[in-house]
Order: C-alpha cells, then sequence, then structure tokens
C-alpha cells in the first residue's frame, strides 16, 4: 500500500499552480469537442527543465482569432478520426504561453503502457532514488508476454525495473515495480496524492490491455495522462534528483519513434511514453522541450477502434501530434 504519508508529502496545489492556474482564463483557446462513450500486445539527451510560471499571464488574443483556431483544429481532429476510423482524444498544453488545444480530452481511454509512467512515479516517491539499487528476484511464473529484458534474468536492481519499463515497456518489469508500491491500489492511490481524480489502475500486464469498450477498468483521459507527467516532470512532487532521472528515463524511451517524435522539428526532446493494446488502442503521452530556454509543451494524446483486432495506427498520433502542435502556434519556433 502507499505511504499514508505520502498525500501530506505531495499538495494538489502543486497541479493547480502549474497546470489549472496556467490556463486560468483560456477558455476560449481550448479546442474543445462534445465527449463520446469510453472504451496488449505492447509496443514494441539532456532537456532544458524551465516549468510553467502561473504568475504570468498568457498573450491575448481576439475573440476572431479564437474562434478560427478553435474550428480549424476541431475540423483536422475530426477528419482524422474519419480517416483512420479511430476514436481520438487529445490534450495539449503550451506551458509557457498557456495555450491550450483540448479534443475529447476528457474522454476515457484504456492507459495501457502509458500506467508504467505512475508506477516508476510512485517508486521514485515512495521508495526513493537511494533504494533502485536493490536486487528484486523473480521466476519463470511472474514473466509475461512483451518482456525483452527481463525474459533472460531472475534477478534484477528496482532501477533496472523501472527503466526497463520506461524505456522498452517490459511489461513484466512493469508488474514487478507495481508489486513493489502496493499493487494496482497502489499506482491509483499515488494518482489521487497528486490530484487525479479519474486515473486508475485495476490490473497488471497483460491483462490491462484488453481495452473493453466501456470498460472503466485501467482507464484515465488525456487531460489526466498529460497533467500528471508534467506534474512528475515539472513540479515539486518528486525530488530534484529523482525528476532528473525520470526525464532521463523518458527521454531515452525507444517505442515511440513513430509517434509524437515523428511530428517534432529535428532537436527538440521528448520525454514519453506510449501505450498499445486491443480494439486499435495506440496512445502517447509527452513532454515536449523545444531548441532553447522555452518552456515544455504537454502533449497527450490516445485513441482507440470499435473491433478488437483493429490495428493499431501509430500515424494517427503522429498527425494528431502535429496538428495540436500547429494549432499552438509552436511548429514555428
Amino acid at each position: 500500500m502507499l505511504d499514508p504519508k505520502l498525500r501530506h508529502q505531495i499538495p494538489t496545489i502543486n497541479r493547480r499552480s502549474l497546470l489549472s492556474g496556467a490556463v486560468l482564463g483560456l477558455t476560449g483557446l481550448v479546442i474543445t469537442a462534445c465527449g463520446s462513450s469510453s472504451d496488449d500486445a505492447d509496443d514494441a539527451a539532456d532537456a532544458p527543465t524551465s516549468a510553467a510560471n502561473p504568475s504570468t499571464a498568457p498573450a491575448e488574443t481576439t475573440a476572431e482569432s479564437t474562434q478560427a483556431q478553435d474550428e480549424a483544429g476541431k475540423a483536422e481532429f475530426a477528419e482524422l478520426e474519419k480517416t483512420y476510423d479511430a476514436r481520438l482524444g487529445v490534450y495539449a498544453l503550451d506551458t509557457g504561453s498557456g495555450q491550450a488545444v483540448a479534443y475529447q480530452s476528457g474522454d476515457l481511454f484504456a492507459m495501457c503502457s502509458t500506467f508504467k509512467v505512475l508506477a516508476v512515479g510512485t517508486v521514485l516517491s515512495e521508495i526513493g532514488l537511494d533504494r533502485l539499487d536493490e536486487q528484486v528476484k523473480y521466476t519463470a511464473a511472474d514473466r509475461v508476454p512483451n518482456s525483452p529484458v527481463t525474459q533472460g534474468s531472475t534477478s534484477m536492481s528496482l532501477g533496472e525495473l523501472c527503466q526497463a519499463a520506461l524505456q522498452q515497456s517490459d511489461n513484466t518489469a512493469a508488474n514487478l515495480v507495481v508489486q513493489q508500491v502496493g499493487g494496482p491500489e497502489g499506482v491509483t492511490q499515488f494518482a489521487r496524492a497528486l490530484g487525479d481524480e479519474v486515473t486508475r489502475l485495476d490490473r497488471l500486464e497483460p491483462e490491462l490491455n484488453e481495452s473493453t469498450p466501456g470498460d472503466e477498468r485501467d482507464t484515465s483521459s488525456p487531460e489526466m495522462m498529460g497533467s500528471d507527467l508534467f506534474t512528475l516532470l515539472e513540479g515539486d512532487t518528486l525530488a530534484e534528483e529523482a525528476r532528473a532521472q525520470l526525464k532521463d528515463w523518458l527521454l531515452g524511451n525507444t517505442t515511440g519513434a513513430n509517434r509524437i517524435r515523428a511530428a517534432v522539428p529535428k532537436g527538440w526532446k521528448v520525454a514519453d511514453k506510449t501505450g498499445s493494446g486491443s480494439y486499435g488502442t495506440a496512445n502517447d503521452i509527452a513532454l515536449v522541450y523545444p531548441k532553447g530556454d522555452q518552456a515544455p509543451i504537454v502533449l497527450s494524446i490516445m485513441s482507440s477502434k470499435d473491433k478488437k483486432n483493429a490495428d493499431r495506427d501509430e500515424k494517427l498520433i503522429e498527425e494528431a501530434a502535429r496538428v495540436a502542435l500547429e494549432a499552438l502556434g509552436a511548429l514555428g519556433n
């Protein structure tokens, strides 16, 4: 179980000041669409750390320009859904200007392997960096499919398991990490301590990737996943060294080359975690760091389809990321 004292160590004001405060008064800038009903195979460089300044007022925009941005964004996201016969959820936030882009961002989607960020975040917060060298033993009975790192061993350090879960989406490693923090309930409690009342983890790998439409187990929303990631990497929930370690692991992710990473300009840094499952589920949550000392951009994209064996479309994630970045005006940087 998660240490109850953790709730006092992670005040929800972090999310409010870093995220909600950043978009306060920006209703007109948010691209929205009507919500829809919620619905693995899994997925097979340092960056600047400037955070949003909640005391800085975002740039003003005219009603005409805001309306044009809204309509253009909604049309493009809707067209992507039609093209790929998919359900799409997008949340993007320029933490420097406070401008946000959202499309069905509050809808529930299966997290699939994106949950691994929260699992490792729980380890870094509750257990700490100083215990990452501790060995975790396991047997063949613990191994599950899509575990490229752990399959040839029976013991790894906790830090190695965290790295394998994040950078190669190793499912056995992720399960072992979750077990260290009290199981799925411990990860859910950590999300609540972050101020996230939406995200829930109920099962382990690989069952959590079933992604059955209407099943709220193991789900979150694009906005919550993006907000949680920003809080972990740019807030003060984690100690500075723990934040740096988490960011380093995510910058070294190997599973996202064809998703958000494919949409950003050369030279930008992307700290991301992908997720994939049944019903064509394809996700990617990221903090994108433009060149120079510009503030990071939160980009959280989740998608699913109606048929259980539907193919996942990484191109959908790439194109949705590009639309979001263009709507923010970020690609002109």
